[in-house]
């Protein structure tokens, strides 16, 4: 899978308040939910000289460490996960998901009065 690297300077990320700034991944630049992401913070102080780095990653999801007892990495999540189920009067079901991989199995549980003979 291909690295995504995004550089954002200063005009796109103004401070809000002296010291402060904020940004965020988006589902446009194409960075896989799920996947690891590491981001590296930089800039130049007031007497021009640099600052930084600093980093900060959430690891992959998957179970990262070899402690049983934690629970697994989600990864990045940009997308809910949701799905929708529909029903009509003639029995067809149908429905949509949202953030589930293509090929990954849909569960009916379909429950209903039995008919007594």
């Amino acid at each position: 899978m291909p690295m995504v690297t995004m550089l954002r300077s200063a005009r796109q990320l103004p401070q809000m308040l002296p010291g402060n700034y904020s940004s965020a991944v988006t589902v446009a630049e194409g960075i896989v939910d799920g996947s690891a992401v590491t981001v590296v913070a930089n800039t130049t102080d007031r007497n021009g000289q640099g600052v930084g780095p600093a980093t900060n990653s959430i690891a992959a999801q998957g179970d990262n460490d070899t402690d049983p007892t934690t629970p697994e990495d989600t990864g990045l999540d940009l997308v809910t996960g949701a799905i929708t189920v529909d029903i009509v009067e003639t029995g067809a079901i149908t429905g949509t998901t949202t953030d589930v991989a293509p090929g990954t199995d849909v569960v009916l549980t379909i429950t209903g009065k039995r008919c007594r003979w």
